[in-house]
């Protein structure tokens, strides 16, 4: 991701995220 070259997160955090943004792209299809 671009977000991790301009400042340097936690792999975790990255996860978490992007597991935040697929669950609510899930809740808005349904």
């Amino acid at each position: 991701m671009i977000l991790a070259n301009v400042c340097p997160i936690p792999i975790e955090t990255l996860r978490v995220m992007e597991g935040l943004t697929m669950f609510a792209s899930y809740l808005h299809i349904v």
